[in-house]
């Protein structure tokens, strides 16, 4: 992977499991905050190509391989995305995905795009 100016590549972190309150039940979120015209639109598509949950808990949600991946916010200053995770593998699923958002908006090669990463206190609301 090449380094990108203004795109935060995560990095997988077991560690996170490791704070208080963890369990293999709790959900973690993966927070991005992605910026610039052609970057949103390409995680918009890509998030919309994806199954909709069934879930009632998980209304607004698109699913696949083990994570969520849900718009929060999408406006002109730029879009938040979480992504979420259940279980042993939690972190493996965020972390993967979290490479699949960063490859999709480095794709158009806009400069002014960005793209940071927020691991989110376990319950938090993004």
């Amino acid at each position: 992977m090449n380094a990108t100016p203004g795109i935060d590549r995560y990095a997988l972190d077991y560690g996170w499991g490791h704070e208080p309150g963890w369990t293999d039940e709790t959900e973690i979120t993966l927070l991005g905050v992605i910026q610039g015209e052609a970057a949103t639109t390409a995680v918009r598509e890509w998030v919309a190509s994806l199954p909709e949950s069934e879930l009632p808990r998980e209304r607004g949600r698109h699913y696949h391989g083990g994570a969520t991946m849900e718009i929060v916010e999408d406006g002109p200053s730029g879009m938040r995305l979480a992504l979420r995770s259940v279980g042993e593998d939690a972190f493996d699923s965020v972390a993967w995905y979290a490479d699949v958002v960063a490859d999709l908006v480095t794709e158009p090669g806009d400069p002014a795009t960005t793209l940071t990463w927020t691991q989110l206190p376990f319950g938090a609301k993004p």
